[in-house]
């Protein structure tokens, strides 16, 4: 066994970490109004099993985005909320990572 493989369980984890510093850094300097979180949300997902259907399910996620027109603040907080929203997805499969064997 490679000393470098980690767990399923481990890079999910790792992922929900990076994601919620990345998040972090959006909220302390001021960026979630100029970034499109599903989209980067996505990128966290890269090579995760269950990526797809993290993907679709992060694509579900406030689709009336979209059609509302929102006031920066009110658009930087629905991206805030998004974010949670997204963090809660990561933890749902993380959890499924764990039982299932790969």
């Amino acid at each position: 066994m490679n000393c470098l493989s980690i767990s399923p369980g481990e890079e999910f984890n790792q992922r929900l970490s990076d994601f919620k510093l990345y998040c972090d850094y959006l909220d302390k300097y001021n960026l979630f109004l100029h970034v499109n979180i599903r989209a980067h949300a996505q990128w966290f997902t890269t090579g995760l099993p269950f990526s797809r259907e993290m993907r679709l399910k992060m694509n579900e996620l406030h689709k009336e985005i979209r059609i509302r027109n929102f006031s920066f603040e009110e658009l930087e907080e629905e991206r805030r909320t998004l974010a949670f929203e997204i963090v809660s997805v990561f933890e749902e499969f993380s959890e499924k990572s764990d039982i299932a064997k790969f």
